[in-house]
């Protein structure tokens, strides 16, 4: 799995995602450096799974909610009104750009 190939362009969007989880307003305490690595190794992980070595866009985008959800802390007034890390996770998938990674094989 460490093997795998993650283009600069992959990486750089694996740290959107993780600098977005640290900007949220409903977010106390966003993903950590340690989620940033299980995120990195997650996307290899399901690259792997599906015959690929190489990570896409797509292993990023499909693996991060699990992977980061749970390592977010919300703000107790947004715990209040029934928000979830789930849900925020959510949104900042929707926000952020997906690179265009040209193919390798």
């Amino acid at each position: 799995v460490k093997a795998t190939f993650v283009d600069e362009k992959i990486e750089k969007y694996i740290l959107s995602i993780i600098k977005a989880t640290r900007d949220r307003e409903e977010i106390l305490l966003g993903a950590s450096p340690r989620g940033t690595i299980n995120l990195y190794r997650a996307s290899q992980g399901r690259a792997v799974l599906y015959n690929r070595n190489f990570v896409t866009p797509d292993d990023v985008k499909i693996v991060a909610k699990q992977v980061l959800s749970h390592r977010l802390i919300i703000k107790p007034e947004y715990r209040l009104r029934g928000i979830t890390a789930e849900m925020i996770m959510e949104k900042i998938m929707a926000a952020i750009t997906i690179p265009g990674v040209s193919r390798y094989a």
